[in-house]
């Protein structure tokens, strides 16, 4: 069986030393690193979490949720194909409902009725998502914050408040920016909610809470097709979850 290095012998020049180090770890202790989590393997190595999660975009991997798959002899692509393709978003929908904690939506929605304001986080093809929300909870006179140029978000640590939350809004939970910011935000302990389609992201794993729906990542010719649609149902449940605590029928 390949070891960690020998799947990525022709990335490996790519890595730092700390990286580098960090691979070496996972090579000798591979039993354990399989079952650590993001802040555990950082811990363990005495490096940064970033610098976990650059280590795996240098071995060409979406983040860590896609290297501990790769551990487990896991493929990102190995979704069940189906040649309607109405059948296969059946298949991926169902299957991300069923991964949805009830209980974390409970949470996630307390956390927001307690907060003074929400500060709504997203950037990319998830950016029409944090429009979205932000509208919904403002129609609801809740105090909020939309964020999605790079250097607001990069100022949003100056001038948080304790009392604020702030909400992430990732597909894949492995965006270098949205990982620096919560580290940050966690320095201050400022209270932090990811809402993503990997519940074992990096994202997921550093935020004070998180609301996922397991939804695989997938490409067609070379197109990334892996489907958002799920990240909406996620916010519809939280804003519906938010009506019935605040709003008498």
């Amino acid at each position: 069986m390949k070891t960690p290095v020998d799947l990525f012998t022709d990335k490996v020049h790519l890595l730092t030393h700390a990286e580098r180090h960090v691979l070496a770890y996972i090579e000798s202790h591979l039993p354990n690193a399989k079952r650590m989590s993001l802040t555990e393997m950082a811990e363990e190595n005495n490096v940064s979490t970033t610098t976990v999660v650059r280590m795996c975009h240098h071995l060409g991997l979406n983040g860590f949720a896609e290297l501990k798959y790769v551990l487990r002899d896991h493929h990102s692509s190995s979704v069940r194909r189906a040649d309607n393709i109405v059948d296969q978003y059946k298949y991926v929908l169902e299957h991300a409902l069923g991964s949805i904690d009830a209980k974390a939506i409970e949470e996630v929605t307390d956390a927001m009725k307690n907060a003074v304001r929400i500060v709504v986080v997203a950037i990319g093809l998830t950016k029409p998502l944090g429009e979205y929300v932000s509208k919904k909870l403002m129609q609801m006179n809740k105090t909020s914050t939309y964020l999605y140029e790079l250097h607001m978000i990069h100022l949003l640590p100056s001038w948080i408040e304790e009392d604020d939350l702030v909400l992430c809004i990732s597909s894949s939970g492995e965006v270098e920016l949205l990982l620096d910011l919560i580290e940050q935000l966690n320095a201050r302990r400022i209270h932090s909610v990811a809402i993503t389609n990997a519940n074992s992201s990096s994202l997921a794993q550093l935020t004070s809470q998180s609301l996922n729906a397991r939804v695989p990542k997938t490409s067609y010719a070379g197109f990334d097709i892996t489907t958002r649609s799920t990240l909406t149902l996620l916010l519809d449940m939280i804003f519906e979850s938010y009506i019935r605590k605040t709003l008498k029928p």
